[in-house]
Parts: C-alpha cells; sequence; structure tokens
C-alpha cells in the first residue's frame, strides 16, 4: 500500500492478487482487475472474512473503475460483495498473445495425442483420466503433479507424459502438436487455454459451467465436468466425427478474435481516458 501511494500514476492499474494495493492510492484514478473470487469458496470463518474485506470489499468499494475477466467473474463479484455499485465493474477479457497462430495438422485418427494445461485441484485431473480409460490416446499434461494424481493416472492405464516450466515458444509448439484440448475444468475465473487452442486451430472439450461457456463461445464441446462419462462422449465425437472437428475449428478461430490484444487494449483505454478526465 505504502508503495502505491508513492508510486500514483495518472492512473494505477492493479492487476495482480494484491487489490488491497488500492488502499493506498487515489480511489478516482484507480482500476483494480479482478481474476476470480476462487480462494473465498475454499476458505471459510475468519479466513475468509479477513480476504473478503482486505482483498475485495474495502479496496473495490473505493476503486475508480473495477474489471472483471469474464461476466461469470462479475456475477460471482457481485455475489460476495453487493455493496459494489455494479456500474464500475467492466468485463473486459484476457488477451491472449499473439505468438497463439493456426498451425493446420493432420488429426491422428490412430492416436490422437490430447493436450491438458494445469494440475490443480480444479483443472479436473483425476477425472480427466478416468474418461480416457481404455481410449487409444496420449495424453500431454503441463504441470507438475501430485502423487494422487500420478498414482491415479498410472492405475487407469492412460499413456502419459508431462512438463513444467515452459517458455511460451515451448507452450505454442506443445498446442500446434495436441490434436485435442482437454480443459473439462470445476472452476475458472477466464480458461486461457480455451482460446490459446482456437487461436492455434485445434477442437476443444471444455465445461459447461462457470466461465468456460461463455469463453469458448460456440467453439468447444461442452460437458458436464464432474461426469467421466460426459466427458469421454465428448471425446469420442470429436475422434469419430471429422465434420465436427472442423466446425469446432472454424467456430473456435471466429470466437478468439474477441481476444486479441489491440480489442483489449482499445476497451482498457476507455477506461484510463475516463478516469483521468474525471
Amino acid at each position: 500500500m505504502r508503495f502505491a501511494r508513492l508510486n500514483q500514476g495518472d492512473v494505477s492499474h492493479i492487476t495482480g492478487d494484491i487489490h488491497f494495493a488500492a488502499l493506498g492510492t487515489k480511489p478516482e484514478r484507480t482500476v483494480v482487475t479482478v481474476l476470480d473470487c476462487g480462494r473465498l469458496h475454499v476458505l471459510s470463518g475468519w479466513k475468509r472474512t479477513l480476504m473478503r474485506l482486505v482483498w475485495f470489499k474495502w479496496p473495490l468499494m473505493r476503486a475508480g473503475a473495477i474489471t472483471a475477466i469474464s461476466e461469470e467473474t462479475k456475477r460471482d463479484l457481485l455475489r460476495w460483495v453487493p455493496d459494489l455499485d455494479e456500474s464500475k465493474v467492466h468485463v473486459v477479457p484476457v488477451s491472449v498473445s499473439p505468438a497463439f497462430k493456426p498451425c493446420p495438422r493432420e488429426f491422428n485418427l490412430t492416436r490422437p495425442r490430447v493436450l491438458q494445461v494445469g494440475t490443480k485441484e480444479n483443472k479436473n485431473i483425476l477425472r480427466l483420466a478416468s474418461a480416457l480409460r481404455g481410449l487409444n490416446c496420449e495424453l500431454r499434461i503441463i504441470g507438475d503433479l501430485t502423487d494422487a494424481q500420478r498414482e491415479h493416472l498410472k492405475s487407469t492405464g492412460v499413456t502419459f507424459t508431462t512438463a513444467t516450466g515452459l517458455s511460451e515458444t515451448s507452450l505454442v509448439k506443445e498446442y500446434e502438436e495436441s490434436d485435442i484440448v482437454a480443459f473439462a475444468s470445476t472452476f475458472e475465473g477466464f480458461g486461457m487455454p480455451i482460446v490459446e487452442a482456437q487461436m492455434v486451430g485445434r477442437p476443444v472439450i471444455t465445461s459447461s459451467l462457470s466461465s468456460m461457456p461463455e469463453v469458448a463461445g460456440a467453439g468447444a464441446v461442452l460437458v458436464d465436468p464432474l461426469s467421466t462419462d460426459s466427458i469421454r462422449v465428448a471425446f469420442k465425437r470429436i475422434v469419430e466425427d471429422a465434420g465436427l472437428r472442423e466446425e469446432l475449428v472454424e467456430a473456435g478461430a471466429r470466437n478468439a478474435k474477441r481476444f486479441e490484444t489491440a480489442t483489449i487494449c482499445d476497451q482498457y483505454s476507455q477506461i484510463y481516458e475516463r478516469l483521468h478526465r474525471a
């Protein structure tokens, strides 16, 4: 907070998990971006109360503008902090790096490569592994696995490999070498891998809840992330239906244009100018 106070700009924009820094800036010249309210869902008691007040209510109540990265995040935020002036909360999606570009690839019908980005509990690795049991595919996972996740994967017999600490160039290559991108999370504030996959041109499987349908548009097969059968059926549909794969890739490319850097920059620019004129 002291650093923020000493470094006040024409507009100060707080984008990381330090919402409380807004308590040290000029309210009318401060923008705070909320990525999600996920911690409030898992904490309880005094810890949840403290986070709700210090990370959310107190700093956001005094900010000149608030941005949420999805409509779902905005709705969730207003549920947790109902005193917020809704007119101050603007939905501005996340922009995706231009490094992710269309890269056509012949679909591997014999042994498709499934890419899963992220291994936290909400990424739903255990159900994904169960859904892939018995299917002839290769699962590529980006992120560190827990012992429990690794043991479960082994028990399903699914062929899998992992990678961590990738550069952006290496991550782009992972998408390019995949046939299907899986992202059947149980909760997301946004869901960046959905759009990254669409920009590269890969069919996506994602969840029918939280922010994911909003982010995916028509460019994904939506599943119930709590149902391994639902996830499994989606994989089989994509593998067996070339027409569906083509439709998903085309719809995904159209949808991804919403998240191009220039589009997002323009939205933020309008917010900055409005605060600067105030």
